[in-house]
């Protein structure tokens, strides 16, 4: 049976999913802009902890790595914080201060609600919301953001974004994750596997060029090695509904499939990070590139009480 359970523990307030029967949970900070901090699958009856969250409430307040961040309008850089949008110019507080730059939006940091939960025997959904009034001056464009968040003993754990307009006007609108993949030992010793098709050229300031490479490394599982990245990459053009990148344990046989859902106004881009310490790798989906609120590459414009409706998830093969 999996079972939502509610508790307070290292300062935060947290929502977890759990499998009593295998022990598969999915743990959730709704103060925190509705975070995926833990999520534990289980392969050939053994339970794997899959992501390095934040473990604290310190740590999470003025967070600069956005671990299991929901990335919402604006994934990624907005360079300088500025944006021009329908003839009117804004500005977004620059969170990123050495780059100055506005970082991954501003909803991880904002408390979500609980709306509703749907269980049964082999799968629950959590659905959470949060409000938007329109209220910072950088983004006056009230919304509506609604995350559906699944544990199942077939598919895993799986995410269902849906922001809905409330405002009166058009606005840009994007959105992304950031969880870190880890089977806590270096990523060096692991083997990745990537769904993209050009590598997107960054300036100093970490800004898109306008230049597009193609890119033909991990087309197929191989090691990361000494492999460097802070890379955004366009997802390859095909037929299929969804995309996935895989990161596969050599001494384990376990891998890791984190699949996103693809196709107009879907995710299309692919952020891959490494941090220096080297036991994680941030495997981002996101709806548009880097600076999207300037350059337009995957900007989704929604209309009055229109809605953007899209998915991804992770799973153990």
């Amino acid at each position: 049976m999996i079972r939502l359970q509610e508790y307070f523990e290292n300062g935060l307030n947290q929502l977890k999913l759990v499998n009593t029967l295998t022990g598969e949970q999915v743990n959730i900070l709704p103060q925190f802009g509705a975070n995926v901090n833990e999520l534990v699958l289980a392969k050939n009856s053994r339970c794997y902890n899959l992501l390095d969250g934040t473990n604290s409430r310190d740590k999470l307040v003025g967070n600069a790595v956005y671990k299991g961040a929901k990335l919402v309008p604006c994934p990624n850089r907005v360079a300088s914080g500025q944006y021009e949008f329908r003839g009117q110019n804004y500005q977004l507080a620059c969170n990123e201060q050495a780059l100055n730059n506005a970082l991954h939006g501003f909803i991880y940091d904002k408390p979500f609600s609980v709306k509703d939960v749907d269980g049964s025997k082999n799968e629950a959904t959590l659905t959470l919301v949060y409000k938007y009034a329109g209220d910072i001056a950088g983004y006056p464009f009230p919304m509506d953001i609604e995350i559906e968040l699944t544990l199942s003993e077939k598919y895993g754990f799986y995410c269902s974004t849906k922001i809905t307009n409330t405002g009166t006007n058009p606005m840009p609108i994007g959105d992304g994750w950031h969880p870190f993949l880890t089977f806590h030992k270096k990523v060096d010793d692991l083997q990745l596997k990537l769904p993209v098709q050009q590598k997107i050229a960054i300036d100093e300031q970490m800004i898109p060029t306008g230049k597009l490479h193609d890119y033909t490394e991990f087309t197929e599982l191989q090691p990361i090695a000494s492999t460097v990245f802070d890379t955004c990459f366009t997802v390859k053009d095909s037929d299929e509904t969804y995309q996935s990148t895989l990161l596969h344990d050599p001494e384990s046989n376990v891998t890791i499939k984190l699949w996103q859902e693809t196709g107009l106004g879907k995710y299309n881009y692919l952020q891959v990070y490494i941090p220096p310490d080297r036991s994680s790798i941030a495997i981002e989906p996101m709806t548009c590139n880097v600076n999207a609120f300037n350059n337009g590459d995957g900007l989704i414009v929604l209309e009055a009480n229109q809605q953007f409706e899209a998915a991804y998830g992770i799973r153990l093969v």
